[in-house]
């Protein structure tokens, strides 16, 4: 008797779980659009706060991360792919096609948020000192030399005594 449970459960398992969410994409379909409108502002935030950081690292002269690029392709992929779907949202449409566009809209709803996880970076950038140098050479070359006022400000911190 409990293997024909054990069995009778995992059947149900199988069945049950991918028949509702079947289901759902059809029944649904408004939830559907709303958690991917949701999704969608998340991984906004998401990015614009990312490229902010990607700002940063570039006015400091550091090197963008590839998987920080990487991640910002991907989610002006995603949010490019969500604005086709919200347009096709608006259509009234059989059913059928309420079913296919829910089940693509929960499909991208889920890539959206486990992108939006994955974009939370310690560090965007790594610091390139070699692009610092000719920076520094296009400085002194644009100001005849060092300027008199860094000169005098160098000559002042390295006579300065530390007072501890």
């Amino acid at each position: 008797m409990e293997v024909v449970l054990a069995i009778a459960s995992k059947v149900g398992e199988y069945l049950v779980k991918p028949t509702v969410n079947q289901v759902r994409y059809l029944f649904c379909f408004n939830t559907i659009v709303e958690e991917l409108k949701e999704q969608e502002i998340n991984l906004k935030l998401a990015r614009d706060n990312v490229n902010k950081d990607v700002e940063i690292a570039k006015n400091n002269t550091e090197k963008i991360k590839g998987h920080v690029e990487k991640w910002l392709t991907d989610a002006n992929e995603i949010l490019a792919d969500v604005e086709g779907l919200k347009e096709e949202t608006g259509v009234k449409k059989n059913r059928g096609w309420r079913y296919w566009l829910g089940r693509k809209a929960a499909k991208k709803t889920t890539s959206m948020l486990k992108l939006a996880d994955n974009g939370k970076f310690d560090g965007v950038g790594i610091g390139d000192a070699s692009t610092l140098n000719p920076v520094a050479i296009k400085i002194a070359k644009e100001c005849d030399g060092l300027p008199l006022a860094l000169v005098v400000i160098g000559s002042a911190l390295r006579e300065k005594v530390s007072e501890e």
